[in-house]
């Protein structure tokens, strides 16, 4: 190139790298091969979600979780493609979301990959995430490359006006492929340019003579611009037509698999002719066809759609106005093109080749005057570090509590007080159940597989950790299955109540152990969209047993356990994809000291869960352990699900009691004020939500206070237990015994509270519970401040 190249350049393209080859994969790669970084980011949404857009967002979920997800066509050296994990911009709350939380995220991800202040950006979409990402990136120049009529589009975002003019006002440049966008632009902007597409070299064919047209191929994405009438026109009047690209909507003709671009040219040469078969449209209407280049530099025939837009190329293509034109211009072609028209067409492609492009874009951006570069914010360590990961975390695993939550509201209001609570009663047995086969199985897969980068070692550690608690919940299986008649007399629970009891204890300990190991790989995105499918596939179920009129309590249960088996199958699968470990007999005296200090801290969080809602059933009745359950639910099960996140967060931030002393000071000076806003938050909550429940969970000033009170001890609870987890086996000692205090207390005190004062003595059991757990953490730390 004649003028300099850009250092960088960040593409923020308004489609996938994978899909049809257009100037945006173009452009990058020529300023890659010219030596430019390039950051390319997929397509950032532009309309509101569609059911058929569904497809699409699971393959770009599993690009985003996967570390090198697969490309049809992989990216030249120099370029890095970036699959943001955002909201459509057609919502204030979707905007809201991805200015927060979202935007910031993938910021960070280019700035880790090597994104500096001062770059170029190229920007396809006009919209408020492309405007909130060019003011985080800090870009010396912004290049507004408008390649679609977004004004066309049947359902843009409400204000695209808006944001338009405010990308042009940022824009140094504009660049346009059409006749159309460029009048458009150039009453709005001083500095426009019309730049068609470019064609690759590799196209560039010999001048044909006049020959029989049998064949024709319209290569691209096929979809819904497309003339399908015309298409079917041409194979009922006896052409051949192929179809070649990604499809978004099949038309119900045949089409060939998308091709790597480098492939194209030698598979049109088996065709007589191109086809354009575009239908009219207020978006078609204004747009120039990427690949028109392309199929000139074959030098072949093309059959056009007559566009607005294509009518300046008139003297080269064989134009349609209708789709009944089509047979009769393809015939027309076959006697009329002959090899000077073929050597035109070649020649006008030979003009706008990809290279000469570029070149016309670099003399732009050298001609344009530079933005200041604004300095980065300072990086604060601590505090930032932790934002930074809560706020990630939290996304996913609000998503996901909150579909769980949304499941305990639809059970709750729907079932019945008495369902609920017998349902209830159920996870309280299944919540014992399941300390046997999880022990500490989660704690040691966790723990193994984040202390070592040994990937070989770190395999036989997570095969061994795997194939241990298959043994030992077969053993438990058995014992289910011999002791089920003693456990039923009990709990006064059916043969098939009691195997749905099972179930869920099952699943939910696989569960566990395949989360520990993503959260020991350090894979929290992925956790937490386990998390999600969770709480999703839950609700899903349990909306869906309803709808069909299932009312009893199983169907909850059910649903539970649907959504926990999804969960714990995408858990499986994405760790059992890094290959599969070997058994190793040696390290089990390494693992099984984990087993057992975890199993003391599974064990508290079910004397938490299950005693209020076991005794209440048995002392009292159904329709009061639904009533007790619906307080648990909106106060204690929320506290429990916000201390997850936050362990999630501290536990890799203070990972030695040096490391976490600030976080002790942090937390002594901000604790009290926390907790009482905690508290107001929780009282507020779930005075609401019960409320919204009906008549048959009755609001009351003494139960809100008191099990709002247990919630926020919770938090504190969860707050210390994770720092002092993070202080290696002796934390891990003191953090369980803190957790068998407050669930040994909370057992203690329902046994003797709850069959006097019902539902006031099981919200005060809670509340001294977490109140004995609490006071065995400061025990310990004042024991430390000694001299």
């Amino acid at each position: 190139m004649s003028s300099p190249v850009p250092r960088q350049v960040l593409m923020v393209s308004s489609i996938d790298w994978g899909a049809a080859w257009q100037r945006h994969q173009a452009f990058a790669a020529a300023f890659a091969a010219e030596g430019a970084d390039v950051f390319f980011i997929e397509n950032t949404g532009f309309r509101d979600f569609r059911l058929s857009d569904l497809a699409r967002i699971l393959s770009r979920l599993a690009r985003f979780l996967s570390r090198r997800p697969r490309m049809a066509s992989p990216p030249p050296k120099g370029v890095r493609i970036f699959t943001p994990l955002v909201l459509p911009p057609t919502r204030s709350f979707f905007r809201a979301v991805n200015s927060v939380y979202l935007l910031p995220f993938l910021t960070r991800r280019l700035r880790r990959r090597g994104l500096k202040p001062g770059s170029i950006v190229f920007a396809y979409l006009p919209t408020a995430t492309t405007l909130n990402l060019i003011e985080l990136v800090h870009p010396s120049q912004v290049v507004y490359d408008c390649v679609d009529n977004f004004a066309g589009h049947p359902t843009p975002p409400p204000d695209l006006r808006a944001t338009e003019d405010a990308l042009l006002r940022r824009a140094a440049a504009v660049l346009t492929t059409a006749r159309t966008l460029f009048d458009d632009k150039a009453a709005r902007h001083k500095n426009v340019h019309l730049i068609h597409h470019g064609a690759d070299a590799t196209f560039l064919g010999t001048p044909r003579p006049r020959s029989p047209v049998r064949s024709l191929c319209y290569f691209g994405t096929v979809w819904s611009a497309l003339d399908y009438d015309a298409i079917r026109g041409l194979a009922d009047a006896g052409f051949e037509v192929t179809l070649a690209g990604p499809v978004k909507e099949p038309p119900g003709v045949r089409f060939a698999p998308a091709l790597p671009h480098a492939r194209l040219p030698g598979f049109l040469k088996g065709f007589d002719a191109l086809l354009l078969p575009y239908r009219r449209s207020d978006y078609n209407n204004g747009v120039v066809p990427a690949k028109l280049y392309e199929c000139m530099a074959t030098g072949k025939p093309i059959l056009s759609a007559a566009l607005p837009s294509l009518m300046e190329f008139s003297d080269l293509l064989y134009l349609a106005r209708e789709a009944a034109d089509y047979p009769e211009a393809a015939r027309r072609m076959a006697l009329e093109d002959d090899r000077p028209h073929s050597a035109r067409r070649i020649a006008v492609a030979r003009g706008h080749s990809t290279a000469s492009q570029v070149r016309r874009v670099a003399a732009v951006l050298a001609a344009s005057p530079p933005l200041p570069v604004a300095p980065l914010p300072k990086r604060m360590e601590g505090g930032e570090a932790f934002l930074r990961g809560f706020s990630w975390i939290a996304s996913l695993f609000s998503l996901a509590r909150l579909s769980t939550f949304g499941v305990q509201f639809l059970g709750a209001r729907f079932l019945g007080a008495s369902a609920y609570g017998t349902a209830h009663m159920v996870i309280a047995v299944a919540s014992l159940a399941q300390v046997a086969p999880t022990l500490g199985f989660p704690l040691a897969q966790s723990h193994f597989t984040a202390s070592t980068d040994d990937d070989r070692k770190r395999g036989r550690l997570s095969a061994t950790i795997f194939s241990i608690f298959a043994g030992w919940t077969v053993l438990c299986l058995a014992a289910g299955v011999l002791f089920a008649p003693a456990v039923q007399r009990v709990t006064g629970l059916s043969s098939g109540t009691w195997a749905l009891a099972g179930a869920l204890a099952l699943m939910t300990a696989v569960h566990h152990l395949a989360s520990g190991s993503l959260q020991g790989l350090g894979r929290f995105k992925a956790r937490g969209a386990v998390e999600a499918l969770y709480g999703i596939v839950s609700l899903g179920a349990l909306a869906s047993f309803l709808t069909l009129g299932h009312n009893s309590h199983s169907v909850l249960i059910e649903s539970f356990i649907i959504g926990i088996a999804a969960a714990s199958t995408l858990s499986l699968w994405l760790v059992l994809r890094r290959g599969p470990g070997t058994f190793d007999r040696h390290v089990i005296p390494e693992i099984l000291p984990f087993v057992g200090a975890g199993a003391v801290y599974i064990l508290s969080t079910a004397l938490i869960q299950a005693p209020g809602r076991l005794i209440t059933f048995h002392v009292h009745d159904a329709a009061q352990t639904g009533l007790y359950s619906a307080y648990f639910s909106c106060t204690i099960q929320v506290s429990l699900a916000v201390s997850n996140m936050l362990q999630t967060v501290l536990l890799p931030l203070a990972s030695s009691p040096n490391s976490n002393k600030p976080d002790w000071a942090a937390i002594r000076d901000v604790m009290p004020a926390a907790l009482a806003l905690v508290w107001v938050l929780f009282f507020g909550g779930a005075s609401l939500v019960l409320s919204l429940l009906g008549r048959d969970y009755p609001l009351r000033l003494t139960w809100l206070l008191l099990f709002s009170a247990a919630a926020t001890l919770v938090c504190a609870h969860g707050v210390l237990a994770s720092l002092f987890f993070a202080r290696g086996k002796a934390g891990i000692r003191d953090a369980s015994l803190g957790a068998l205090a407050a669930g040994v207390a909370n057992l203690a005190a329902n046994l003797c509270l709850t069959p006097v004062f019902g539902m006031t003595g099981a919200g005060a059991s809670l509340c001294l519970g977490y109140s004995a757990g609490l006071s065995w953490y400061l025990a310990r730390l004042r024991a430390e401040a000694r001299p």
